[in-house]
């Protein structure tokens, strides 16, 4: 089954990206179809507008985003190689949610919470992490990649850990 928060964020994420001129009408659209492509075909993983259009349709140049997030949304780039998943959260938020959404929480400090994400241009992605920790949220930029090596090396922990418990 299809989470939800997939359809709405990719959906959101490529209507802003149109708006703020970083991608065209046409080049949406075609995203979508191998989007949809994708979803029908439950890949997951690669069911990402963003991942589409930076690394398969070559239509969006990363550090274009990432510059005009930085300057339109005044936040912070953190590389997520130096952090670790907070696997200690889990009963608030699974790993799922993180793939879902191409966020992370990557800190947490006296309640408030430090969340990197690839798809910060996308409000429902906002609205689902903030609803889930309670509005205690500082948010970062990340480089989609960096998001994925943290998620990916966190499932191989997370499968250690059980086949070692």
């Amino acid at each position: 089954m299809i989470n939800p928060i997939i359809l709405r964020s990719n959906r959101f994420l490529g209507n802003n990206l149109v708006n703020n001129e970083l991608i065209t009408l046409e080049q949406l659209e075609a995203a979508n179809n191998v989007l949809l492509d994708k979803i029908d075909a439950e890949n997951m993983r690669e069911a990402s507008l963003l991942r589409i259009l930076m690394w398969e349709l070559d239509s969006l140049d990363e550090p274009d985003l990432i510059n005009h997030i930085i300057e339109d949304q005044d936040l912070g780039l953190v590389d997520l190689r130096f952090y670790s998943y907070l696997a200690n959260m889990e009963e608030t938020y699974s790993i799922d949610d993180c793939w879902a959404t191409w966020t992370v929480p990557f800190d947490e400090e006296n309640g408030y919470f430090f969340l990197a994400t690839a798809y910060y241009l996308s409000q429902p992605v906002i609205k689902f992490w903030e609803d889930k920790l309670g509005g205690r949220v500082q948010w970062f930029i990340s480089e989609f990649g960096s998001v994925s090596t943290l998620l990916e090396n966190a499932e191989q922990e997370l499968k250690a850990e059980t086949a070692n418990a």
